[in-house]
């Protein structure tokens, strides 16, 4: 009796680890991701820029700021519609609207 009982709970131990990395797959399969660098007028970098990315149709937002070279990147992004703010101390504040992100992608703005 020990023995199948053993077996079983195998069994079960493999099945839960392939149910979670099935979910995990799917989730990452269902997002996208938006990448950019901030610069300024004369093309240099912008760190610690302040970054806006909100769905356009559910308001939700996240919010980040730049590194040292002036990049960023937002990923597992729910598929939708997005406008991102970027707004740095000495700059005027720029938007890129209506970026669609798609599954699997990462959209790429030129800030």
């Amino acid at each position: 009796m020990l023995r199948s009982s053993g077996f079983l709970n195998r069994i079960s131990v493999r099945f839960l680890a392939l149910s979670i990395f099935s979910a995990v797959l799917a989730f990452a399969q269902s997002t996208g991701a938006v990448q950019g660098t901030v610069t300024d007028s004369s093309g240099a970098a912008v760190p610690n820029a302040a970054i806006t990315v909100r769905d356009v149709n559910t308001s939700q937002e996240r919010k980040l700021s730049t590194d040292t070279g002036g990049s960023y990147l937002v990923s597992s992004l729910p598929v939708g519609t997005y406008r991102i703010e970027v707004k740095a101390a000495g700059m005027a504040q720029t938007v890129a609207d209506n970026l669609a992100v798609s599954v699997g992608t990462t959209v790429i703005v030129k800030n």
